[in-house]
């Protein structure tokens, strides 16, 4: 007996299908979590930083202040040396935060998120200096839990990613 309506061969039931599973999938994956959200709850506050440079024997200090301010996450970095830095993280295409330009008195450090893994940030771009030299760069931002992230930079040279820079930073307000 065939019911009037949709059959396994009719360009409805084809269409249908594929859909019902797509939806399905969906169900199943669950909401995705906001990584905007995420990002503004996570790094929100003030964080002090130890870091250690490659060839560089004595580690260096600074302190992180991070806040929302609009679509933006607004980030002053202040180096033992008194040198303040500004980190700016703007919503991309996609609304999360997925472009991030540091400036300091003599780069630029402009990059994209290119992955979330878990508690794993990775950024790639490109450092340009005042006098003209740029170079390719990345960093993974890993958080340990609410009140720990560590940080690793790399730059591209001859063809190989090289560390440059380690930063283990706790949360302090």
């Amino acid at each position: 007996m065939t019911r009037p309506g949709l059959s396994c061969r009719s360009p409805s039931f084809r269409l249908f299908v594929p859909a019902l599973i797509a939806l399905a999938l969906i169900a199943l994956a669950g909401p995705r979590p906001a990584a905007a959200a995420s990002l503004v709850e996570r790094l929100a506050g003030t964080w002090a930083c130890q870091g250690q440079e490659t060839g560089i024997d004595a580690p260096t200090e600074m302190t992180l202040h991070y806040r929302a301010s609009g679509g933006w996450i607004i980030g002053e970095m202040v180096q033992e040396n008194g040198e303040i830095l500004l980190d700016v993280w703007r919503r991309g295409a996609s609304g999360d935060f997925t472009d991030r330009r540091i400036l300091s008195h003599d780069a630029t450090m402009e990059m994209e998120l290119r992955d979330v893994s878990g508690d794993h940030l990775n950024l790639e771009g490109e450092m340009r200096h005042v006098l003209g030299d740029s170079a390719p760069i990345r960093e993974v931002l890993r958080f340990i839990d609410n009140d720990r992230f560590d940080a690793i930079w790399e730059m591209e040279t001859e063809g190989h990613w090289a560390p440059i820079l380690t930063r283990v930073c706790t949360r302090t307000g």
